[in-house]
Protein backbone atom coordinates (compact mmCIF):
# COMPACT_ATOMS: atom_id res chain seq x y z
CA UNK A 1 0.00 0.00 0.00
CA UNK A 2 0.83 3.45 -0.69
CA UNK A 3 1.40 6.20 2.52
CA UNK A 4 -2.00 7.40 1.28
CA UNK A 5 -3.55 3.86 1.74
CA UNK A 6 -2.05 3.51 5.13
CA UNK A 7 -3.18 6.83 6.58
CA UNK A 8 -6.71 6.40 5.05
CA UNK A 9 -6.81 2.89 7.00
CA UNK A 10 -5.38 4.39 10.19
CA UNK A 11 -8.35 7.73 10.18
CA UNK A 12 -10.96 5.00 9.20
CA UNK A 13 -9.94 2.36 11.98
CA UNK A 14 -9.81 5.01 14.30
CA UNK A 15 -13.10 6.75 13.13
CA UNK A 16 -14.87 3.64 13.41
CA UNK A 17 -14.17 3.31 16.83
CA UNK A 18 -16.13 5.97 17.62
CA UNK A 19 -19.09 4.72 15.71
CA UNK A 20 -19.24 1.08 16.69
CA UNK A 21 -18.40 1.82 20.70
CA UNK A 22 -19.45 4.53 23.47
CA UNK A 23 -20.64 6.50 20.67
CA UNK A 24 -22.49 4.43 18.86
CA UNK A 25 -25.67 5.72 20.08
CA UNK A 26 -25.17 9.37 18.75
CA UNK A 27 -23.18 8.78 15.48
CA UNK A 28 -25.01 5.11 14.46
CA UNK A 29 -28.35 6.03 15.87
CA UNK A 30 -28.37 9.32 16.65
CA UNK A 31 -29.84 12.58 14.88
CA UNK A 32 -27.32 15.02 13.18
CA UNK A 33 -27.99 18.36 14.87
CA UNK A 34 -26.02 21.93 13.83
CA UNK A 35 -23.04 22.09 15.28
CA UNK A 36 -20.75 25.13 16.81
CA UNK A 37 -18.73 27.38 14.81
CA UNK A 38 -15.47 26.88 15.07
CA UNK A 39 -12.00 27.72 14.46
CA UNK A 40 -9.32 25.70 12.82
CA UNK A 41 -5.59 26.29 12.65
CA UNK A 42 -5.10 25.11 8.51
CA UNK A 43 -7.09 24.90 5.20
CA UNK A 44 -5.84 21.78 3.16
CA UNK A 45 -6.42 21.83 -0.63
CA UNK A 46 -9.26 19.45 -1.36
CA UNK A 47 -9.54 18.83 -4.72
CA UNK A 48 -9.02 21.53 -7.94
CA UNK A 49 -12.02 21.25 -10.65
CA UNK A 50 -11.25 22.98 -13.84
CA UNK A 51 -10.36 26.49 -12.62
CA UNK A 52 -11.70 25.96 -9.13
CA UNK A 53 -9.86 25.06 -6.22
CA UNK A 54 -12.27 23.75 -3.35
CA UNK A 55 -10.11 24.50 -0.25
CA UNK A 56 -11.60 22.64 3.49
CA UNK A 57 -10.33 22.97 7.30
CA UNK A 58 -7.84 20.03 8.15
CA UNK A 59 -10.53 19.10 11.07
CA UNK A 60 -13.85 18.46 9.96
CA UNK A 61 -16.67 18.76 12.60
CA UNK A 62 -20.34 17.51 12.85
CA UNK A 63 -22.95 17.38 15.73
CA UNK A 64 -25.42 14.84 16.92
CA UNK A 65 -27.95 13.97 19.50
CA UNK A 66 -29.53 10.85 20.97
CA UNK A 67 -32.78 13.23 22.36
CA UNK A 68 -30.88 13.93 26.00
CA UNK A 69 -27.25 15.06 25.44
CA UNK A 70 -25.26 16.47 22.50
CA UNK A 71 -21.73 15.61 21.27
CA UNK A 72 -20.11 18.10 18.45
CA UNK A 73 -16.94 15.60 16.74
CA UNK A 74 -13.91 16.84 15.19
CA UNK A 75 -12.05 14.66 12.89
CA UNK A 76 -8.60 15.37 12.25
CA UNK A 77 -7.73 13.75 8.50
CA UNK A 78 -4.75 15.07 8.79
CA UNK A 79 -1.60 13.56 9.87
CA UNK A 80 -0.25 16.22 12.31
CA UNK A 81 -1.79 17.52 15.47
CA UNK A 82 -4.66 20.29 14.94
CA UNK A 83 -6.13 22.97 17.27
CA UNK A 84 -9.67 23.88 16.94
CA UNK A 85 -11.34 26.66 18.99
CA UNK A 86 -14.42 26.89 20.02
CA UNK A 87 -16.34 29.61 22.45
CA UNK A 88 -14.28 30.83 25.43
CA UNK A 89 -15.79 28.36 28.27
CA UNK A 90 -15.05 25.21 29.64
CA UNK A 91 -16.10 21.87 28.30
CA UNK A 92 -16.30 18.53 28.41
CA UNK A 93 -14.00 16.81 25.81
CA UNK A 94 -13.88 13.11 25.40
CA UNK A 95 -10.54 12.10 24.25
CA UNK A 96 -10.82 8.35 23.50
CA UNK A 97 -13.70 6.37 21.77
CA UNK A 98 -13.67 4.82 25.69
CA UNK A 99 -14.97 7.78 26.99
CA UNK A 100 -11.58 9.08 28.34
CA UNK A 101 -12.71 12.92 29.54
CA UNK A 102 -10.69 15.87 30.27
CA UNK A 103 -12.59 19.83 30.95
CA UNK A 104 -10.95 22.15 28.38
CA UNK A 105 -11.57 25.23 27.70
CA UNK A 106 -12.84 26.32 23.96
CA UNK A 107 -9.79 27.95 22.92
CA UNK A 108 -7.90 25.07 23.67
CA UNK A 109 -9.16 22.06 21.90
CA UNK A 110 -6.48 19.90 20.34
CA UNK A 111 -7.43 16.98 17.99
CA UNK A 112 -4.71 14.30 17.24
CA UNK A 113 -3.66 12.77 14.10
CA UNK A 114 -5.66 10.51 11.49
CA UNK A 115 -8.28 10.52 14.85
CA UNK A 116 -11.09 12.28 16.93
CA UNK A 117 -12.21 13.44 19.62
CA UNK A 118 -15.90 14.61 20.85
CA UNK A 119 -16.90 17.67 22.41
CA UNK A 120 -20.56 17.72 24.77
CA UNK A 121 -22.24 20.86 24.27
CA UNK A 122 -25.56 20.42 25.72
Amino acid sequence: PTIDDTLSLIIINNLNKWRTGKFMEYLHLGRMVKPLPYQTDIMKMGFKWGDHIFKFPAVLSSAFTNGKETYQFFANYDNKIHAVSLEDKDYEVVLTPDGQTKTLNGLDIIVPPLSAIAVKIK
